[in-house]
């Protein structure tokens, strides 16, 4: 039985799947999917402010005060938003030398452990820089850049990011047919 299918096959026996996982399951994607197309944004958006920094620069002997440090704060939130669609895909960059000698059922249980194991690191980084953001706001830090900001604006993407990989890696473990790389959309 896989996750997606319903109690209609003989009762909702203990050991059956519930049915509100897999609705869970495609909302956490949803959010994935759509942190990622925000990185993508950020990345045009990226080049766009490089690029009318270099104009103003080079032919108009003018730069900019603030495009150094927006690229800066827009390349930490690309970052963090595309590293769940990373997890989401189990399209990361992996060392599989010692997995590729397993048989394919004790390849199946490595790799579940692996993915525990860094659901709970990235849980557990998410946990810890959510505090940090969170003492960001209450003492009301700001950025050291030209233009003197909230810290904290900026450093929520962090725990976000680490929040949706760590959720990534569990629901891996959950449903790993559902993840595949070829299934990248944006």
């Amino acid at each position: 039985m896989t996750i997606g299918q319903s109690q209609a096959n003989g009762g909702g026996g203990a050991g059956r799947p519930s049915r509100i996982l897999p609705v869970l399951l495609e909302a956490l994607d949803r959010l994935t999917r759509l942190a990622y197309q925000i990185s993508a944004a950020l990345l045009g958006m990226i080049v766009v402010i490089y690029c009318t920094e270099i104009v103003m620069r080079y032919f108009f002997l003018s730069p900019t005060i603030w495009a150094h440090d927006t690229v800066t704060y827009m390349l930490c939130a690309m970052l963090f938003l595309a590293a769940p669609e990373v997890a989401r895909t189990n399209s990361h960059i992996a060392v599989t030398l010692l997995l590729e000698g397993l048989t394919e059922p004790a390849r199946g249980r490595a790799e579940r452990v692996l993915w525990i194991a860094s659901a709970v690191v990235t849980l557990g980084v998410a946990g810890i820089t959510l505090t940090e953001v969170m003492r960001l706001y209450d003492r009301n830090i700001l950025t050291l850049g030209t233009v003197a900001l909230p810290k904290w604006w900026f450093a929520v993407f962090i725990p976000l990011g680490f929040g949706l990989v760590g959720l990534q890696f569990l629901s891996l473990t959950i449903a790993p047919e559902r993840h595949r790389a070829k299934d990248l959309k944006v």
